[in-house]
């Protein structure tokens, strides 16, 4: 009849195994001892988070230089189109995510002219998202209860500078 496999290690295995059967290096005699081991972990950690933080950094420049160029398009075509936006605000939702608040004069916002605007950023926005990128345009009439304070208290921190120049 065959052993168990606990029959085998008790009868087999540990008559040959004793805790001294094991000598471990000698301090200086390590080859790859446990804190070089820990020590090679932790530089291999700290290496890939400052290369995927300088990558994040580069990548959060150009966007929140992209989301410059796209609302100066904005700005222009607005201006072209005989509107006069008085400022615009971006919002930085995330590294990836970005927000534009463009304010109009109130009886321009309410204008049927600027339906067709809306149909250009929307495509401007459908067009330029991608996996590492996303914008979006707002408008407001600014009219005689605008409340800079809430602007900046909804995260619009930032003043595109073609209308603060």
């Amino acid at each position: 009849m065959s052993q168990t496999e606990h029959q085998f290690v008790e009868t087999e295995i540990k008559p040959l195994v004793a805790a001294d059967d094991w000598v471990g290096p000698e301090p200086g005699d390590e080859r790859y001892g446990p804190n070089q081991m820990i020590g090679s972990f932790n530089a291999g950690i700290k290496t890939g988070f400052d290369r995927i933080a300088a990558l994040a950094d580069q990548q959060f420049e150009e966007n929140r230089q992209k989301a410059g160029v796209l609302t100066r398009s904005v700005l222009e075509e607005l201006t072209s189109k005989s509107f006069h936006p008085e400022f615009a605000r971006l919002k930085i939702a995330s590294w990836d995510e970005f927000e534009v608040l463009i304010a109009l004069p109130k009886k321009e916002f309410l204008s049927d002219a600027l339906l067709p605007l809306f149909d250009f950023t929307t495509e401007l926005e459908q067009r330029v998202t991608d996996a590492s990128f996303s914008i979006v345009f707002h408008f407001f009439g600014k009219g005689e209860n605008y409340n800079e304070k809430k602007v900046l208290s909804d995260g619009y921190l930032y003043s595109h500078k073609s209308l603060t120049e």
